[in-house]
């Protein structure tokens, strides 16, 4: 089975357990052969996925972006544009998400050596997403474990931005 979470201890083992995303279980039945053939097929497409998205991630560390850059994402993202628009077009509740979002980039711990780059503004979305504000212990791993449609449409602005 796969995974987000880190197991150090029993506790995070039964964490793991209990909120795995994917996980292949075989039977021994007369036909478990079989299934672990196809087990073991799914698990190289895995490896494949992770291979490519390795690669995606290196791509987007590489890619410079400016400030106005990472702000303009944010804000096509946030405001589900495709191109930026004015300010005074959003919502408060939006210019406040879209100024959250990119004080995460500008000023989070984890966001030191990564700023300044397109994996820097992918990852503000994602840490804001996961860290934001008001987040319980219970809407943090569920953020983690299933995303958001936010974090989503980053990735696929982000990926456009690729060099």
């Amino acid at each position: 089975m796969f995974t987000p979470v880190r197991v150090v201890c029993n506790n995070t083992l039964n964490i793991a357990l209990r909120q795995h995303s994917n996980r292949i279980s075989i039977r021994h039945t007369s036909n478990a052969e079989a299934k672990m053939k196809e087990a073991h097929k799914l698990m190289g497409i895995v490896n494949q996925l992770s291979a490519e998205m390795q690669t995606v991630f290196s791509s987007m560390a590489k890619t410079k972006v400016s400030d106005m850059e990472v702000f303009n994402l944010i804000r096509m993202a946030v405001s589900k544009q495709n191109e930026v628009g004015k300010a005074e077009d959003l919502s408060t509740r939006t210019n406040n998400i879209v100024n959250n979002i990119f004080t995460y980039y500008q000023a989070h711990t984890t966001q030191q050596e990564i700023k300044g780059t397109l994996w820097g503004a992918y990852n503000a979305f994602t840490g804001f997403a996961q860290n934001g504000e008001k987040k319980t212990d219970e809407s943090k791993m569920n953020a983690l474990l299933n995303g958001s449609k936010l974090e989503q449409r980053a990735f696929d602005l982000c990926l456009k931005l690729v060099k």
